[in-house]
């Protein structure tokens, strides 16, 4: 078995897809093949061990590449939630300032 890499060309709602292979090949997977819980979609860039079975080529042990990450903006509930507190500290020295 050679691990290969390649990009998902086809995955369906039933399970299974096709890797188009570096080499040129497509290669079958089931999405028991997956590892871990990892998210596979179509384009997706995979790394994977293969070997030929009576039906043709396999993909087996399918891992997505990570891609670089990129910062990304915090999402809005964290972000409303964080200026939330901000207001309310404030309020809360403001208060405690008056008592003085």
């Amino acid at each position: 078995m050679a691990k290969m890499q390649g990009v998902v060309s086809q995955f369906g709602s039933q399970g299974y897809g096709f890797i188009q292979g570096d080499d040129g090949e497509k290669y079958f997977f089931h999405k028991k093949e997956i590892v871990g819980k990892q998210r596979i979609r179509i384009k997706s860039k995979v790394i994977f061990k293969a070997f030929e079975s009576e039906k043709g080529p396999v993909a087996e042990k399918v891992s997505v590449l990570s891609a670089k990450k990129t910062m990304s903006l915090p999402s809005l509930p964290s972000m409303t939630n964080f200026l939330l507190l901000i207001v309310v500290a404030l309020q809360i020295v403001a208060i405690y300032l008056q008592m003085k």
